[in-house]
């Protein structure tokens, strides 16, 4: 959650782990549960480590770059939004006369968790069924407040009820 991100830069070192090319990175049960059977992009790779972890590699495309760099962020507050979107820049890279250089291509906005801790949190499914003028105004804030070259997109579910009238 924004909030949480933004108070503590401990909890900031336990939520924001970003992996180089070639680097290995240990997944929980919850990713490894949610992974399995899927086909997964080929710019991943799971493998089972000897310790019994499960471990993904990232491949660098054919072009020699590497894949793009997304991270999602959840919350209701823009400002709260805004300032952890701009932690996120500062800690993965550098902004230099309001260009950032990092390997973060875009923030996407959490607007499809369906999960109960969501609704708890006014984020995920629950925010958008609760205000869209919020979504807005979060995706405006982070629009004006990030460097044009980081894009900003929302994840998001179909509503139920589209479609049964």
């Amino acid at each position: 959650h924004a909030s949480n991100f933004c108070e503590s830069t401990q909890f900031q070192d336990s939520h924001l782990d970003i992996y180089h090319p070639g680097e290995k990175m240990s997944l929980s049960q919850s990713a490894v549960s949610a992974l399995k059977g899927l086909d997964v992009d080929k710019g991943v790779q799971l493998k089972e480590a000897s310790n019994q972890k499960l471990w993904t590699e990232y491949e660098e495309a054919s072009d020699g770059m590497s894949t793009p760099l997304i991270a999602q962020i959840a919350g209701h507050d823009p400002d709260l939004m805004s300032e952890a979107a701009q932690i996120i820049l500062r800690r993965t890279g550098e902004i230099i006369d309001g260009e950032y250089h990092g390997p973060v291509s875009g923030i996407d906005i959490n607007c499809g968790c369906p999960q109960g801790i969501a609704r708890k949190g006014k984020y995920g499914a629950f925010l958008m069924e609760e205000s869209l003028d919020v979504v807005c105004d979060i995706v405006t804030r982070l629009r004006q407040d990030l460097p044009s070259e980081v894009l900003v997109s929302v994840k998001m579910r179909i509503p139920q009820h589209v479609g049964t009238s």
